[in-house]
C-alpha cells in the first residue's frame, strides 16, 4: 500500500513539474513579431504617418510657392 501511495505521489509530482513547462507560449509568437502585425492593423499609426507625409507634402509645396518669385 505504501508503495502505491509513493509511486502515486510522484506520478503527480511529475505532472505538477511538467504542467509549467507545458505551458509556456510557443516562440513563434514573440513581442516583436506582434508588433509588425500591430502597426499594420492599428489605425492610430496608420493616421499618424499620413498626418507625417502630408505635412511634408504641405512643407514641399510652401517651399516651391516661396522660391517662385
Amino acid at each position: 500500500m505504501i508503495k502505491h501511495i509513493r509511486a502515486t505521489a510522484l506520478l503527480w509530482l511529475a505532472v505538477v513539474a511538467a504542467f509549467p513547462l507545458y505551458a509556456q507560449q510557443q516562440k513563434e509568437h514573440t513581442l516583436g513579431s506582434l508588433w509588425s502585425k500591430v502597426e499594420e492593423n492599428y489605425p492610430g499609426v496608420g493616421a499618424k504617418m499620413s498626418a507625417i507625409d502630408a505635412a511634408k507634402y504641405n512643407q514641399r509645396a510652401v517651399k516651391a510657392i516661396c522660391c517662385r518669385r
